[in-house]
């Protein structure tokens, strides 16, 4: 494992875009618990569709999976879902926060807004992890967490099923660690 990633982490935000639901079924499938740790999902979605996203994730893993709600608190142990059209937000004490502001980089939810409020509110204890994605979303987020000392991975381009966001996260952040999603299980596995 990089030694960059040898680091107390109790809050690990996950973005991803198109083909990012398999990636993260993946993932989760293969996650034993999450101890003192808690794992947050930022997922473009179709603002006008009702979802179970939360639901779907459940299936594939005894960890709880919930759709967050505004001021609800960010506990470990446990895996959270941004809503649709809302941008996700942390405040210090590990509570969430939604915003219905602008759309970044076309999204609502975006993954670089949920990635530096995560940077603010959790410093060196977040790593930010960019998989599958079809624009831009997300690498301007990952420098920010990269800035206040937490850990950042890209999934592998190669593997990804849209390579445009994790190459987009690698350009900005070329010290990312580069991982499949069977090492991003391993490392999810390793620091709970």
């Amino acid at each position: 494992m990089p030694e960059s990633l040898e680091k107390l982490v109790n809050t690990v935000i996950i973005g991803a875009s198109a083909g990012g639901i398999a990636a993260i079924r993946t993932i989760l499938s293969g996650l034993h618990s999450l101890g003192s740790c808690r794992l947050i999902i930022v997922l473009h979605r179709m603002k006008n569709v009702e979802s179970q996203l939360h639901e779907l994730f459940q299936r594939f893993t005894p960890i709880p999976c919930l759709e967050v709600s505004d001021k609800m608190e960010a506990e470990f142990g446990k895996i959270y879902i941004a809503p649709a059209n809302y941008h996700l937000l942390f405040e210090k004490e590990g509570s969430f926060c939604l915003e219905a502001d602008y759309r970044v980089n076309h999204s609502r939810p975006s993954i670089d807004v949920s990635f530096e409020s995560a940077a603010f509110a959790f410093g060196p204890a977040v790593c930010g992890i960019l998989l599958s994605g079809a624009n831009e979303d997300g690498a301007l987020g990952l420098k920010h967490i990269a800035s206040r000392d937490g850990s950042i991975i890209v999934q592998d381009p190669s593997e990804a099923e849209f390579s445009k966001m994790p190459l987009s996260g690698l350009k900005v952040n070329p010290d990312s660690a580069v991982m499949q999603l069977n090492e991003i299980i391993n490392y999810l596995n390793f620091i709970q």
